[in-house]
């Protein structure tokens, strides 16, 4: 049901722990099984010549001990190899503009690679920090209905000194104002953890004690403090990462009148609504679909999800197939309807919600209003977004 290319999860941490972790806690956040991804640990063999990004989806790269500030005489021999194998890499995907997402390394040598100065002028230590979105970041399809801060795991010695040329800064912080940044459409880099958890920077903390991130004697306070962290909206990047650029992969939608839409989406609701839900046959079909504009979400030739937005304004009969559900597609139709609806020059949407669903809905702005009621049985409330 998802894309048959691979995630290439990109790793250069030497130590066995510490990589098998940061790699169990990416397919954790990023809700992805090892069968979807491809593992390349580059830190003894570097990135292979015959790499092609034909045969993946996506790219993610983790966290290192490695600083590309160190001066070339003191750098090792894979080092200079991985940087150098990262430079031809970061070409194909920045010309491609290729799905890719670097983590803490990741983001320095994409920024090195775009010019960058990466010192450590804004080193942080162990820990998590509050982080703020920015005006374009609040924008940017990863970061959509987040809150203005979030809370991200993050400890390094270097960072980027200046937003590279051409890129776009998303999340800044205090302390370190390159948080993350988008270069194109589609590859981003973030000098926090994403894939953070209490656990796993327990680990670090543990195994890096003696490189340099903080004085040895302060292992058990930053243990004690990284023990509390709660970093859900870091977390939800990479979920986001993965279902827009993995499990959306190949999807389509078209927006269409009901002629065109009716043999779609009349199957559509009929395996959701009348089958699975059973909502009577009489209470499903109305006079609204006639007049309505239809969206169809289409992957790989077969139509598994539908809406509708009538002509005052009200989203409904909302549908995904059972085998699709979990993939954002319900974000993907809401997103479309609600362009729609602004170049129509609506003032306001509304819906009704199962229950069940506020929470999709809210992350779209929709206010709940009124009293909750029953409709062919189900338990339902009225939701709306206004669009001035």
């Amino acid at each position: 049901m998802t894309n048959n290319k691979p995630v290439l999860i990109i790793q250069l941490r030497p130590e066995d722990e510490t990589s098998d972790n940061e790699y169990q806690a990416i397919l954790k956040y990023g809700e992805l099984s090892q069968q979807q991804t491809h593992r390349l640990r580059i830190e003894k063999t570097g990135i292979p010549e015959n790499l092609s990004l034909t045969d993946y989806s996506a790219i993610i790269v983790g966290g290192s001990p490695f600083d590309i500030s160190t001066t070339a005489e003191h750098k090792s021999t894979i080092q200079h190899k991985i940087e150098a194998d990262f430079k031809r890499l970061l070409k194909q995907v920045i010309d491609q503009d290729f799905p890719f997402l670097g983590a803490c390394s990741g983001n320095g040598l994409l920024g090195d690679y775009l010019g960058t100065t990466i010192s450590q002028r804004y080193g942080e230590a162990v820990g998590s920090k509050a982080l703020t979105i920015t005006k374009q970041g609040r924008s940017d399809p990863l970061l959509q209905g987040f809150p203005t801060q979030i809370d991200a795991l993050l400890g390094h010695k270097e960072a980027c000194d200046s937003v590279p040329t051409g890129a776009v800064l998303l999340i800044t912080g205090k302390d370190c104002p390159v948080q993350m940044f988008r270069v194109g459409n589609h590859v981003y880099a973030t000098q926090f953890h994403p894939e953070g958890d209490s656990d796993g920077f327990i680990l670090r903390i543990e195994t890096y004690k003696h490189n340099g991130y903080f004085a040895p004697d302060e292992a058990e306070q930053l243990t004690d403090a990284v023990s509390q962290a709660n970093t859900p909206y870091a977390q939800k990047i990479l979920k986001r990462f993965v279902q827009i650029y993995y499990k959306q992969a190949g999807i389509s939608l078209q927006l269409l009148d009901w002629p065109a839409a009716k043999p779609m989406a009349a199957a559509i609701r009929e395996s959701v609504f009348i089958e699975e839900q059973q909502v009577p046959e009489d209470e499903e079909w109305d006079n609204e679909d006639e007049s309505a504009q239809h969206i169809i979400a289409v992957k790989d030739g077969t139509a598994i999800a539908t809406a509708r937005l009538t002509q005052a304004g009200k989203i409904g009969r909302m549908a995904v197939l059972k085998p699709y559900r979990q993939l954002g597609i319900a974000s993907l139709l809401l997103n479309k309807l609600v362009t729609v609806a602004k170049q129509q020059e609506l003032n306001t949407i509304k819906l009704w919600s199962q229950l069940h669903a506020q929470a999709v809905y809210k992350k779209h702005a929709f206010v709940a209003y009124g009293d909750e009621f029953l409709d062919a049985g189900i338990p339902h409330i009225k939701m709306r977004l206004d669009l001035n």
